[in-house]
């Protein structure tokens, strides 16, 4: 560091700067200049009148994250394949500049269509698309989602998944599908038919849900495909339905069906389904209903192996052979999770406390008022039992009405069979070269798929909630504008890991996020721009993104 040093010599005091910087490990003085006499320094800096100046319109943008969003969107060349898939005329915006605008939107600060335009003004975009935010208003984007019909949305997903694919190292050998479904405040009675009721995994059976499959990538999960359907569609009538899909994403993709595993969950099974991935020689890793394998609840712990999950949990699993859809001599994996076999049998315990307690409290009612009826107490007893831990216990109630008694017991061998059960589930595959322990990890590896939709989900993510639409057609542009804001989510996401940089998304919205552009007018010189923080984010992120050179 450079200092002023001063040096008192008789009566007078003199100024000198300097230097000190550590060589070969002592300190050396590396920098001498005489300034002169303290007196006559101050004389001369008094003559320096600093000038002020007014800084006027100030205005500060949001920049690091839309920035590091809109290089994705250039990477990937998502407004190009738009415009390529849809046929709007030369005037104003494009259509692939609008989706864009609502894609980077979703994942910086998701909200309304009509709300776009008030966000647009407080970013960086303003400045890079040069125009009005009038021109973003919910109308236009009504308009513009127009465009967006299945089969066009198809082939932009296609040309899409293609363009990451020269970007990345994308692994096809292994794919992950699931379901989900998004409730809705859509109360019309013109909606359309995705809307429907159904069974909403947010447990708003209240309302009318949409449903919504993906399959993505084993690996770090991409999203390739997705499929917006009617909520009340039952997961093995979807699945059904995606099979012929599959093959025809893959042809074009040019890969052959037997090169890809599909794994997927057990409410996507079906004789049927079964029936025809085999006949189509698509591989497969599904899981199985415990219901269908009672005979195997209870099998040896002693057959069991040792698996080392990538979480570093311990699970033990053991294969056997036998009958699964219809078809003999199937390869079927049980697997065992002490911690949730440990779970479910604590939950146990509570609920059956529960009953009990109820039980008690009705015995002590009873030849009182109208717990003198045997048969009423015999209805409230097979009321309080209707639940699955009831099955562990057996009421006996004896006497006539106004003397009555109860007799509570619990069946050791149903308690016993029951947690028997426990922390077990049931796999089976196609795949006769894949080891167990193979299968079992690939299983495992749902938690990719199951963490892209809580990015969706998510209110400080993508947030696909509350869909502002209500026709079919708006619904199923809405969510593939979410779909395309997860890829991109994923993609920055790789393509720093790909360069050495391993982040999560939450770590990369909040180290962009600090980058805030600020312009402002001088007395002499307009629009001044300069972005605060740059130092805040490394400089290997803003090299990789070119973000220095946006301005």
């Amino acid at each position: 560091m450079v200092y002023i040093e001063k040096r008192k010599i008789g009566t007078n005091t003199y100024l000198y700067l300097c230097k000190k910087e550590r060589i070969n490990g002592k300190v050396t003085r590396t920098l001498n200049i005489y300034l002169g006499k303290e007196e006559n320094l101050k004389e001369r800096l008094s003559h320096i009148q600093r000038v002020p100046f007014d800084i006027t319109n100030l205005k500060t943008s949001s920049f690091g994250y839309v920035a590091a969003l809109w290089r994705v969107s250039e990477m990937l060349n998502l407004s190009t394949i738009i415009n390529n898939n849809t046929s709007k005329r030369n005037q104003g915006l494009s259509v692939g500049d609008y989706i864009t605008l609502a894609v980077i939107n979703r994942i910086d600060e998701p909200c309304s269509k009509n709300a776009i335009a008030n966000w647009f003004d407080k970013t960086w975009l303003y400045k890079k698309y040069n125009k009005q935010s009038k021109s973003l208003s919910g109308q236009a984007y009504w308009n513009h989602l127009g465009y967006l019909d299945e089969k066009t949305i198809a082939n932009i997903e296609m040309a899409l998944t293609q363009r990451v694919f020269q970007l990345l190292d994308v692994n096809l050998d292994c794919l992950l599908f699931d379901p989900t479904n998004f409730h809705t405040f859509i109360k019309t009675p013109r909606a359309g038919k995705l809307p429907q009721r159904g069974h909403a995994k947010s447990k708003r059976n209240d309302l009318k849900i949409v449903a919504l499959s993906l399959l993505v990538t084993r690996d770090r999960g991409i999203p390739l495909m997705h499929k917006t359907y009617a909520g009340n569609t039952h997961d093995s009538t979807h699945f059904k339905s995606m099979i012929p899909e599959f093959i025809a994403r893959f042809k074009e993709l040019n890969r052959e069906c037997e090169d890809i595993t599909i794994v997927f969950d057990k409410g996507n099974n079906s004789v049927q389904n079964i029936g025809d991935l085999r006949e189509k020689n698509l591989n497969f890793i599904a899981s199985l209903r415990p219901s269908s394998f009672k005979h195997l609840l209870d099998y040896p712990e002693a057959h069991f192996d040792k698996i080392q999950l990538k979480n570093g949990k311990m699970i033990l699993a053991c294969e056997v052979k036998d009958k699964v859809f219809g078809l003999t001599n199937q390869r079927v994996i049980i697997t065992k999770d002490k911690e949730s076999e440990k779970r479910s049998h604590i939950n146990l315990l509570e609920r059956l406390d529960y009953i009990t307690t109820e039980l008690h409290e009705l015995r002590a009612k009873l030849n009182w008022h109208v717990w003198k009826q045997r048969d009423r107490v015999e209805n409230r007893i097979n009321k309080i039992l209707d639940r699955k831990a009831g099955k562990c216990l057996a009421v006996k109630v004896e006497g006539v009405d106004g003397s009555l008694s109860m007799k509570i017991e619990l069946l050791g061998d149903v308690f016993a069979k029951m947690i028997s059960g426990y922390g077990r589930s049931f796999l089976t595959t196609s795949r006769r070269d894949w080891s167990m322990k193979e299968v079992v990890f690939a299983y495992h590896d749902q938690y990719e798929v199951e963490h892209d939709f809580r990015e969706m989900k998510c209110v400080d993510s993508i947030r696909t909630n509350p869909m502002h639409h209500w026709t079919d057609q708006k619904i199923t542009a809405h969510l593939f504008i979410c779909v395309l804001a997860l890829l991109m989510k994923v993609f920055l996401r790789e393509y720093l890991r790909k360069n050495q940089v391993h982040m999560s998304h939450i770590e990369i919205k909040n180290c962009f996020q600090k980058m805030v552009l600020v312009q402002y007018d001088l007395p002499n010189k307009n629009n001044n721009l300069q972005i605060s923080s740059l130092n805040s984010v490394p400089k290997k992120l803003r090299s990789l993104l070119s973000l220095d050179n946006l301005i």
